[in-house]
């Protein structure tokens, strides 16, 4: 079938067809790599392993080329929220190629993305952006956290190939690796690895990212956080994702006040533009655990400053018959004080509703807290 036997024949045939059809064809590449995994994984033959390697070059080479030559299909299904200008100024998204890639077995897909890290044009975010979206689609149950043991080696894999850069890939994405590392019994190292990187964007976490998980694991994440060289801006969300995290757990009447303390004090040395997150946690505890003693209920309260409580908030908490006495009576005390344009050295800046998410709005008007 070569040179050797006869000129022109069907390798040399074949060859000129790759080169002139397929290798120009972005689809057509990635069709050729993935019939490739139907070789005999003992064959070893020139021809079989320059196909694959040519095929990758090509798709490696494709992926990084500049979006404004992109003139060929692709497949771009996910929404962006981008408006008109935007999309003229950008008529192909720099990760165009990301669904495409999808189909690919693992095995080719990770030499593919390894091909095109090496040739270093295209950014790392958007690298990230294809391994969430390659894990969305070959992982099942993966947004959902309802991952199979069969998925273990895929899941490694997908992890091994996040780029070192911080924000390359989002907190949100990160944590569903991370649940699915711990449901799938993966090494150690890959979820320590994991949690490192969570904790360098923790700033950036949703309370939905980490709700899945127990105490001790978020309270490890925030002592991997306060390990890092922090600026007291980075610690403002922090506090503000814990107290949502409190808040939300607290509706377990299961959950002991002995792990929201732990939590809350871990993290009490941290700035908050207001407690008003902190009293919602706090008040919901206290909802859904009427039975704690009044020393338990001082110990909880003792967490809150009432200067730091937005009027709104004094307003709930003057009426809520949860707080023991002494709190609602230094809420009283505070307001007057604000009232009457009173200040000292010790003193807080006025709070305003306006420090407020849309969550806590929403929790200050509810007919019951």
């Amino acid at each position: 079938m070569n040179e050797t036997f006869e000129k022109s024949n069907l390798v040399y045939k074949i060859d000129v067809f790759l080169n002139s059809t397929i290798f120009h064809s972005w689809k057509d590449s990635i069709i050729v790599l993935q019939t490739t995994r139907d070789i005999s994984p003992n064959c070893s033959d020139e021809f079989s392993l320059k196909l694959v390697k040519r095929c990758l070059d090509s798709i490696a080479s494709t992926a990084s080329i500049d979006t404004s030559k992109v003139e060929w299909s692709y497949t771009y299904n996910r929404k962006k929220k981008l408006d008109q200008k935007v999309r003229k100024q950008e008529a192909v998204p720099k990760d165009w190629w990301v669904e495409d890639l999808c189909d690919l077995h693992i095995d080719l897909y990770k030499q593919t993305i390894e091909g095109i890290k090496k040739r270093g044009k295209v950014p790392d975010n958007v690298i990230g952006e294809a391994l969430h979206a390659y894990a969305r689609r070959r992982i099942a149950g993966f947004s959902k956290g309802s991952v199979k043991i069969i998925d273990k080696s895929l899941t490694n894999s997908i992890i091994e190939l996040i780029p070192d850069e911080k924000g390359s890939v989002s907190s949100s994405f990160l944590s569903k690796l991370l649940r699915a590392s711990i449901s799938l019994g993966c090494e150690e190292t890959v979820k320590e690895k994991l949690k490192k990187r969570i904790s360098e964007q923790l700033e950036e976490t949703t309370v939905s990212d980490i709700l899945m998980y127990d105490v001790d694991m978020v309270q490890s994440l925030v002592i991997e956080f306060m390990n890092r060289d922090l600026k007291t801006h980075s610690k403002v969300p922090v506090a503000k994702l814990i107290d949502g995290y409190l808040a939300e757990k607290s509706r377990d009447s299961n959950f002991l006040l002995q792990n929201f303390l732990s939590l809350a004090e871990t993290i009490s040395s941290f700035p908050r533009q207001s407690h008003d997150g902190l009293y919602r946690a706090i008040d919901m505890f206290l909802k859904e655990h009427s039975g704690i003693s009044k020393s338990e209920k001082k110990r909880i309260c003792g967490l809150m400053d009432c200067r730091k409580l937005s009027a709104e908030a004094c307003e709930h908490a003057v009426q809520n018959e949860r707080l023991p006495m002494r709190v609602i009576v230094q809420v009283l005390f505070f307001e007057q004080i604000r009232a009457n344009g009173s200040s000292t050295e010790n003193s807080t800046p006025e709070l305003t509703t306006t420090t407020l998410n849309t969550e806590e709005d929403e929790w200050y008007h509810e007919k019951e807290f």
